[in-house]
């Protein structure tokens, strides 16, 4: 499964087989049951998720009780709660497997060394939040332009 990692940096930033060895040990591999939450409103939330195999949806639960669901993350994407990740809030969502799935977890602190052991991981990260702020761009557009139908 770690090829499968190893590639998708690949695809943004330059990596040796060497350094891909090292940088996996800030990572944690985990498997969750389809319907697992990886994360609960309220939780702090402590950790960045890639998608090794599955599929992950991030929703809230409205003032109504239903849940709404903002985001899902298939095989070679992240997720996470951006703003309580970035400063070590509570979130006011959830994180769930719709399937069984195999992620790699990434916590604050263990970012932090990668980062600084890990130069190149520094344009990796900044490829992939360009390119999730341009779908966020997109996304925004389309709830503005489509029909509610």
């Amino acid at each position: 499964m770690s090829e499968i990692f190893k590639k998708h940096i690949r695809k943004f930033a330059p990596l040796e087989d060497e350094d891909f060895a090292d940088i996996l040990r800030f990572f944690k591999i985990v498997n969750i049951k389809k319907k697992e939450n990886l994360l609960t409103e309220g939780q702090v939330c402590k950790s960045h998720f890639f998608v090794l195999q599955g599929c992950l949806r991030k929703f809230f639960i409205n003032e109504k009780g239903m849940e709404q669901t903002t985001e899902f993350a298939i095989e070679n994407w992240w997720i996470t709660d951006n703003m309580a990740y970035e400063h070590g809030l509570k979130t006011d969502c959830y994180i769930q497997a719709v399937e069984h799935t195999e992620v790699l977890v990434l916590d604050r602190s263990s970012q932090e060394k990668l980062l600084n052991k890990h130069p190149t991981m520094e344009r990796y990260f900044r490829y992939i939040y360009q390119r999730a702020y341009a779908a966020a761009q997109m996304r925004i557009k389309y709830l503005y332009t489509f029909s509610k139908e």
